[in-house]
């Protein structure tokens, strides 16, 4: 099962996506789900993989690390995929988010 979280800041997003025991995509996961037609492919969205500011890191984070990036022990961005043209960006967490939620 899939939802989206979305209307609020990134923050905003990952913490009701978390709160609501969901776990959100990751990069490949997005991709994949753009590909089956599971979401919108033309509409970007925010995913759990994260680049840490401090060490240059990316990596798809655990439920424990993506708290730790709500509470500001984590410094980065987390990446987001593009719509259109399927690019791969890093994002503020301060900007509007949109994140795919998982719950198995």
């Amino acid at each position: 099962m899939i939802k989206i979280f979305e209307n609020g800041t990134t923050t905003e997003c990952l913490k009701r996506c978390l709160d609501d025991g969901y776990r959100p995509m990751t990069t490949m996961g997005i991709v994949k789900a753009k590909k089956e037609n599971k979401i919108k492919p033309e509409i970007w969205y925010d995913t759990s993989t994260f680049f840490n500011l401090d060490t240059g890191e990316i990596k798809d984070l655990s439920i424990k690390e993506l708290r730790s990036v709500l509470s500001g022990k984590l410094r980065g961005r987390v990446l987001f995929v593009n719509g259109s043209c399927g690019g791969l960006c890093g994002i503020s967490l301060n900007n509007v988010g949109r994140f795919v939620g998982e719950k198995k």
